[in-house]
């Protein structure tokens, strides 16, 4: 099946999403270009779909093998080296902004500085998840809430990798993930979101039910993938697209709030029918597929610009949504340059290390 381009594209787009809903503002006191471009939605939309794909792939890139500490092991380092290299730069250049801000007497990143006790800055360096109304913690890269759900959700997949594989790891994964959150539905238990990242909140958030749908679409086209069987639609363009058509109009239905899971659902089907899409090769797909293969950097690098766009546009003699153009345009820059300076290179270390061994 190789590697899925068209999920690269879509995860490209859906992190660039996150990234301009950050920085690109809208004027004060009135509706912009942002706001016509419904982009904080899409942004929301983005979110949904990362946790489905991150299901899918954990399923799609983990060898069939014996349970045990060994593939346990080997899967939440294989996780470690991909997220926490990038994560952990540019976490340093946000601390280190924020110290240099308080030297000089900028008033920049006060909240972080304010929140800043060497507890919370090893918590927010490990991804750790806030203890139960603890109302301060919150991850200083505001957008790491995400990774803090990915790191639960590589600990439980460790975790049912050690005794499970096949179809009983999927339907332990489901029970361990998918019982917090109906227990919280049915007696009516709602944690206070606070600053997202906090573990009774975590744990019950329906969010986490995009991950198991993404596992168990991963473990299907795992099973065709075994079978030699092709994707479906393939060869037919109009179905093709079609059917996605069809999965964003029901992302983008009005949903009560009690229906609100319509949308996750909307984003499984989104991405289920991007991986049917045929992509072809040409310069503007393999844009794209860089830009997916970037998605990580551009998704937690433009934390630079994001902390410092108000600051930015108050300065420019440009109208916000100009402003925020350059402002998206510089964050797919500096997106790309971390993933060719840092990202790509550690993976490279990673993998030549894995080589020798």
């Amino acid at each position: 099946m190789g590697k899925l381009v068209s999920v690269q594209i879509v995860r490209g787009l859906a992190a660039i999403a996150v990234a301009t809903n950050h920085v690109w503002l809208s004027p004060e006191g009135k509706p912009g270009l942002r706001d016509a471009l419904h982009i904080p939605f899409i942004a929301y939309l983005g979110v949904l779909i990362f946790f489905c794909i991150s299901g899918m792939l954990m399923v799609l890139t983990t060898p069939l093998a014996k349970p045990g500490l060994k593939p346990a092991a080997r899967f939440l380092r294989l996780r470690i080296e991909r997220i926490y290299p990038v994560y952990v730069f540019w976490l340093t250049v946000l601390l280190c902004m924020a110290g240099a801000a308080a030297l000089s007497g900028y008033n920049l990143l006060s909240d972080v500085r304010r929140e800043a006790s060497a507890g919370q800055i090893i918590r927010n360096y490990l991804l750790l998840p806030g203890f139960p109304d603890e109302a301060p913690y919150r991850m200083f890269i505001g957008q790491a809430w995400t990774l803090v759900y990915e790191m639960y959700f590589y600990v439980v997949f460790a975790i049912v990798l050690l005794f499970f594989n096949g179809t009983r790891l999927l339907l332990a994964l489901c029970v361990l993930i998918g019982t917090p959150v109906m227990v919280a539905a049915a007696t009516g238990f709602q944690a206070h979101r606070l600053g997202w990242a906090n573990i009774d909140y975590l744990v019950t958030d329906p969010l986490v039910l995009n991950f198991l749908m993404g596992a168990l679409f991963g473990a299907w086209l795992q099973q065709r993938k075994r079978r030699g069987l092709p994707l479906p639609l393939q060869g037919k363009a109009p179905l093709q697209w079609a059917a996605i058509a069809i999965s964003v109009a029901i992302c983008c239905l009005p949903t009560p709030f009690h229906l609100s899971f319509v949308r996750n659902v909307g984003t499984l089907l989104l991405l289920m029918s991007a991986t049917f899409l045929t992509v072809g090769d040409n310069s503007p797909t393999r844009v794209l597929r860089y830009l997916g293969d970037a998605s990580y950097s551009i998704y937690v690098a433009h934390v630079v610009l994001s902390s410092v766009a108000l600051s930015v546009i108050s300065k420019l003699p440009l109208p916000r949504d100009i402003a925020g153009v350059l402002l998206v345009a510089s964050s797919i820059g500096l997106g790309c340059l971390s993933y060719e300076i840092i990202e790509r290179p550690t993976s490279a270390y990673f993998h030549r290390k894995r080589a020798l061994r």
